[in-house]
């Protein structure tokens, strides 16, 4: 239940957030998230982290196709080091984070319940595109690293960012499969 209530929660702050892409200027990404703080950013991410380690331990249990299990495999096992780093970053921030309004929970609860009542190739193409929105979302949050003021918090956003447009296009090629 707690991880449910931080996806929300992260998921709602996302929620006027139109969907971004690698060709994105700066300003799809909204004002609000230029002059988020160290602390928020790497709060932020360690709670979209989460949802997307849900996510995938659910797709990498009940995805059908073989390339969508092994995609959700991988994004397991790099969201949670993903997740250790993130740890590091905050206990050497040691920061207050404040808190954003974002997603409506009733969004974030109906893609939820998309998930968890798919099957088969159902299930598939609900992952791809809820997993899709979810990385978007992380490059939205990640695509002003400038306005970050550690060097490992800017590190980690360019990093985010660039690996998250990845596996958007990975997500993509495998939904037209």
């Amino acid at each position: 239940m707690k991880r449910l209530i931080l996806l929300i929660a992260t998921l709602t702050l996302l929620g006027g957030l139109r969907a971004t892409s690698a060709a994105d200027t700066p300003q799809a990404a909204g004002g609000a998230h230029q002059s988020m703080d160290d602390g928020s950013y790497v709060h932020m991410m360690l709670e979209h982290h989460q949802q997307g380690i849900d996510m995938a331990q659910m797709a990498s249990e009940r995805a059908t196709r073989p390339d969508v299990k092994q995609f959700a495999t991988r994004l397991l096992n790099n969201q949670r080091k993903e997740t250790e780093e993130l740890k590091t970053l905050e206990k050497k921030l040691s920061a207050q984070t404040e808190k954003h309004a974002g997603m409506d929970p009733k969004e974030m609860q109906a893609m939820m319940a998309r998930l968890k009542n798919a099957n088969g190739e159902e299930f598939d193409t609900a992952f791809l595109e809820t997993m899709t929105k979810h990385h978007q979302q992380a490059v939205a949050m990640s695509q002003h690293p400038e306005h970050l003021k550690d060097p490992q918090v800017q590190n980690f956003a360019k990093k985010t960012a660039e690996q998250q447009r990845k596996d958007i296009d990975e997500m993509s090629r495998m939904r037209r499969a």
